[in-house]
């Protein structure tokens, strides 16, 4: 090249580096600028005088110089061809801009770099805020409290948010390489879905399918279409869990059917008013009740089918203010004129602040009912026993009868103080468990008690409640009885009875107290005689006077009246007494009367002379159907905890089956000269204690008789004396 041309295109690139558009600047090995551009002044804010005194490092920004440094070092080492950075430089103002450098070597020998600047700063702005968005949407993404899903045509699912666990229990990774995995129903009809919403179609629809655990879950599946190049490229679909709402929803569903199906079939009119009182809904059955058909009352005032006089008074008591439900009484006009009586149970309904916007009416027709009770009150009030309803110690009800029997002349006179007042003290605790136990629904059965009466006198009652319903609502139906006189009928021939046993007693006593008589006899005439008296004489004589002694007492026990009162007795001792006085007569009848008791029994609370009276009815009976040579066996033995039995068992000609089934009624007798009375008297006796009996027989083998009584009953607990 000659010198003019040499001369000639350093003119050339002189006024091409001085005029180019990029930011030009030739640096040193050391990084001094040796030349720079007016683009570059102006990228970086800085005259060119001034950046000749700074170095090419000083204006990147903080810490980037190293990078820079290192790729000069390996261009000038390996001759690299110029190779693209893009640094970040601090402008003369401060503000950091965002440069790409191209830098090669323009002097090999004197290792000289022309960097060839572009300042790229939107360019970066924009790539950081791309970033940013893109963290946001997926941060979106991953805690989404919905499942989330990217699907495309070509790759079907390309994306699944964490929530999937949850709804599917199954990780994101599991079902990106398998999405079959979930069993879901009706799964063609879902792939349409999809192919639809890929040609355009909105995509919104529900569907079911097994979770991991096996539960079947409802989900809403929802999508918008991700476009490219005016074609759809994807979908971004949400699911959201609608189980619970699918769930109520079916309840509610339920719910309405039934409640339809009820109130178009009840037999009360089902009526809904506005807080107006405007009819909204009335059920078919307002028809056959009243006449009416649902379109006639609709829109209308519901209480213009009660008579006036009962619609102010129902307005003015404001029945609301306390309770959000009443129930109302209420004659009601039928379409035809004639009156029909209602009962009318109206529920207030409330929104969420509490005030009331309907209310709902059931209603039903009572006529029938009320004339029903009208005779049963006719019924109960022409009683003879007295008839009471009581709740708790509240009055409810008594009728003519009870108010006679209590001595009062009304009945609001008894109503004055509660019901437990008129009851013997003694009886109070009893009573009031009975009443609470009634109360639970329970009915319980007949019992004895006394009842004071308003003069002071007591008389002798017998009871039974039973749960009844008094207006509405729950309440106690009381019978009571009384039975004073009868209680003297039964105590005459329980008396009457015991007599008769003595009587028929005494000829065998009599023949049993003449032989000791006769060897007292004996030994006193020896003694007048002038023999010398022995001491086993005087012993003999001893025994003999003892043996009558307990005879005659046993006898006079018997036959004696005494006041019934139980108290605790050795039951054991009572037989071992009652063989005692019964042994003369099986001595002539030459029976052997074998007695068996068991060790440590407890005591039973009786009558000790009642008791005795039974035994002896008993075992006297045996007596009488054993033959000479027989034998009897009374035993005794704790059958349970709560119980002792006696066994009366006899060798005797037996009874037959019918006959056997006729025992115990008044006059009934297998005996030629018996009266029937015996037996009936026993059974009162023994039932009187709570215990019972029964009698097994065999013609010509025998006759047993079993009897049973409590340990403790709840009436002598509480220390009943009963007369």
């Amino acid at each position: 090249m000659s010198l003019d041309q040499k001369i000639q295109s350093e003119v050339v690139f002189a006024h091409w580096f001085r005029h180019a558009g990029a930011g030009l600047a030739v640096v040193t090995n050391e990084c001094a600028f040796l030349m720079v551009n007016e683009s570059f002044c102006r990228m970086l804010g800085y005259a060119e005088h001034e950046l000749q005194r700074l170095s090419f490092h000083e204006i990147m920004r903080f810490g980037e110089a190293a990078a820079t440094s290192e790729l000069l070092e390996q261009i000038k080492q390996d001759r690299r061809q110029p190779q693209r950075l893009e640094q970040a430089f601090v402008r003369k103002d401060g503000r950091v801009v965002w440069m790409q450098l191209h830098i090669t070597i323009s002097d090999s020998v004197m290792q000289h770099f022309l960097v060839e600047m572009h300042e790229i700063s939107e360019q970066k702005r924009l790539e950081q805020q791309l970033r940013e968005y893109e963290e946001r949407f997926h941060s979106i993404l991953e805690n989404h409290p919905e499942l989330v899903l990217l699907y495309s045509e070509s790759d079907g699912l390309v994306y699944i948010s964490p929530a999937c666990e949850r709804l599917t229990g199954y990780t994101a990774d599991e079902l990106l390489s398998n999405p079959y995995v979930i069993q879901m129903h009706n799964l063609p009809s879902i792939e349409q879905q999809f192919e639809w919403a890929l040609r355009g179609e909105p995509l919104s629809f529900e569907m079911s399918y097994l979770h991991r655990d096996e539960r079947t879950l409802y989900v809403n599946v929802t999508s918008v279409p991700i476009m490219c190049g005016g074609k759809i490229e994807s979908l971004f679909c949400i699911v959201k869990d609608i189980t619970n709402e699918k769930l109520k929803s079916e309840q509610l569903e339920r719910a309405e059917n039934l409640y339809h199906l009820i109130s178009e079939n009840s037999q009360d009119i089902i009526t809904i008013t506005d807080k107006s009182g405007i009819v909204q809904y009335t059920s078919p059955a307002i028809t056959r009740v009243l006449g009416y058909k649902p379109e006639e009352v609709i829109g209308h005032y519901g209480g213009n089918q009660w008579e006036q006089n009962e619609v102010r008074e129902f307005e003015n008591s404001s029945p609301f203010n306390d309770s959000l439900e009443v129930l109302v009484t209420a004659p009601n006009l039928h379409k035809d004129g004639h009156i029909v009586y209602m009962e009318n149970k109206i529920r207030a309904i409330c929104d969420e602040q509490g005030e009331i916007v309907q209310f709902l009416a059931i209603a039903r027709d009572i006529t029938e009912r009320l004339a029903a009770e009208e005779g049963y009150r006719r019924i109960v009030e022409d009683s003879p026993d007295m008839v009471i309803i009581t709740r708790g110690q509240q009055w409810l009800f008594i009728n003519e009868a009870g108010t006679a029997l209590i001595g009062c002349n009304d009945k609001s006179e008894v109503m004055q103080k509660p019901f437990i007042q008129y009851i013997a003290p003694k009886y109070r605790d009893l009573i009031e468990a009975r009443l609470l136990e009634v109360a639970d629904g329970q009915t319980v059965e007949l019992i004895e008690h006394k009842l004071i009466r308003a003069d002071g006198s007591i008389i002798h009652v017998e009871s039974k409640s039973m749960p009844t319903v008094f207006k509405g609502e729950a309440a106690v139906y009381t019978v009571i009885r009384d039975i004073t006189e009868r209680k003297k009928t039964q105590d005459l021939l329980i008396n009457s009875e015991k007599l008769s046993v003595s009587g028929q007693l005494a000829a065998g006593i009599a023949h049993e107290i003449r032989n000791p008589l006769a060897a007292i006899k004996g030994f006193l005439q020896l003694m007048r005689s002038g023999q010398p008296t022995k001491q086993e004489y005087l012993e003999i004589i001893s025994e003999e006077m003892s043996r009558i002694e307990g005879i005659l007492s046993e006898l006079l026990v018997l036959a004696k009246p005494q006041i019934s009162k139980r108290m605790p007795k050795d039951i054991g001792q009572l037989i071992q007494q009652t063989v005692t006085l019964l042994s003369t007569q099986a001595i002539l009848k030459s029976i052997e009367v074998k007695v068996s008791i068991d060790d440590e029994l407890p005591l039973l609370v009786c009558d000790e002379n009642q008791i005795k009276q039974v035994l002896i009815n008993f075992i006297k009976n045996a007596l009488e159907a054993t033959a000479s040579g027989g034998v009897i066996e009374v035993s005794v033995r704790r059958l349970n905890p709560a119980a002792i039995e006696i066994v009366i068992r006899d060798t005797g000609c037996g009874i037959s089956k019918d006959r056997l089934a006729r025992l115990g009624e008044p006059f009934y007798t297998t005996k030629e000269k018996g009266t029937g009375l015996g037996l009936m008297v026993s059974r009162r006796i023994i039932e009187s204690h709570g215990g019972t009996f029964s009698v097994t027989s065999t013609v010509n083998v025998g006759t047993s008789v079993t009897l049973t009584f409590p340990i403790e009953r709840a009436d002598e607990r509480i220390g009943m004396t009963i007369h």
